[in-house]
């Protein structure tokens, strides 16, 4: 099934948006002490967060079928970069300045408008 471009691109998003809401927290909850690699199985934040990640993989997966990958690839990885460090900063993780996110973030941004453009060309 083809999309509407568009819509792929917000799918592209969202998955980008799953990935880097949960980062964090896979990152904050698998490492809240325990032993033994089925420890953060027990934890139902650490599961909830795994099971909404998983669920952008297979989206991501997807999507790819149909889009892209020149431009998927970066972009969906720019933006979960971007998503992952405002919720880190969210939960309160020790990141860089927001003027280092902000200007980070346009970079990404720049880079994304780029290769968007650079495919648009005949």
């Amino acid at each position: 099934m083809t999309l509407n471009p568009w819509t792929t691109a917000a799918a592209f998003v969202v998955v980008s948006l799953l990935w880097g809401l949960t980062n964090p927290l896979l990152k904050r909850t698998s490492a809240s002490g325990g032993s033994g690699w089925l420890t953060p199985f027990a934890n139902p934040l650490w599961f909830f967060a795994f099971v909404i990640n998983q669920l952008g993989s297979v989206l991501n997966l997807w999507l790819l079928g149909d889009a892209d990958m020149t431009v998927a690839v970066p972009v969906t990885a720019a933006l979960t970069l971007v998503f992952t460090a405002l919720s880190a900063r969210a939960l309160g993780e020790p990141t860089v300045s927001m003027q280092r996110l902000a200007i980070g973030t346009g970079l990404i941004c720049a880079g994304i408008a780029t290769c968007v453009a650079a495919r648009a060309e005949p």
